[in-house]
């Protein structure tokens, strides 16, 4: 794709790349669905099962190491970056652990370079920033979420037998433990690559102080909100004239 100077000939092959990514996690998340689904018409038109009923097991991370590896090729494609060569940098950029399991997501040219050259020794200011942000992360989730999840979890099991009023706590609870959770995850991803070298993007910026939906999604999972306006709504025409 790299080498190709044919548009046409780029687009087939970023095309021929999107496909095993966006099919390996639809098969995970929605073959179960899939089967159900075309079980259920098969019986009700009086014949056996259509799909086989396998209980797959969702791997951990999937949607973050597809979206990465869908930006590489897509960067490439529109000759933003350069491929790399070494296929070890690129496995460590799909699998980097400390943001695989809830983020933030990371774009190849945010850390192409950090990969090729890792810092050999700590500065004051990356140790520092890293344990504040793994401590503030710490704190949101085990001393806020967690918490929150004590008191809302059993109301929100037993939810055809309670008031309103804890009906409407409980609802607000969950928003804010999802907030303090996510975030929390965040910033802990976020610490731990200040300790490994890395700068990683900030994943939430107080959504609950959004004057707008717009704004909120402006806040809330920002890199994720980055990538889709990217990737998807401005080449599909989003925030043209008479579009």
């Amino acid at each position: 794709m790299a080498r190709s100077e044919n548009p046409a000939h780029r687009r087939a092959w970023l095309v021929i790349s999107l496909c095993p990514n966006l099919g390996i996690p639809g098969f995970f998340k929605y073959y179960m669905l899939l089967a159900a689904t075309a079980n259920g018409v098969s019986g009700w038109l009086g014949g056996g099962n259509a799909l086989p009923g396998w209980h797959i097991v969702l791997p951990i991370g999937i949607s973050f190491f597809t979206f990465q590896s869908m930006s590489y090729t897509i960067d490439i494609c529109r000759r933003q970056i350069e491929p790399t060569r070494d296929v070890v940098e690129f496995a460590a950029f799909v699998s980097l652990f400390p943001q695989l399991i809830a983020g933030p997501i990371v774009r190849y040219r945010e850390i192409c370079d950090t990969l090729r050259s890792l810092p050999r020794r700590y500065t004051s200011e990356d140790l520092n920033l890293g344990l504040f942000y793994f401590a503030s992360g710490l704190i949101k989730k085990v001393l806020i979420a967690d918490r929150i999840a004590f008191f809302i979890d059993p109301l929100l099991a037993d939810y055809r037998n309670i008031a309103p009023i804890e009906a409407w706590l409980s609802m607000i609870g969950y928003s804010l433990q999802l907030c303090f959770d996510f975030s929390g995850y965040s910033l802990m991803a976020i610490g731990l690559g200040y300790l490994l070298g890395f700068r990683f993007p900030h994943n939430f910026n107080s959504p609950y102080q959004a004057v707008s939906i717009s704004d909120f999604w402006r806040r809330w999972h920002m890199t994720l909100s980055r990538w889709l306006r990217d990737y998807l709504y401005v080449p599909l025409g989003g925030g043209r004239i008479g579009r």
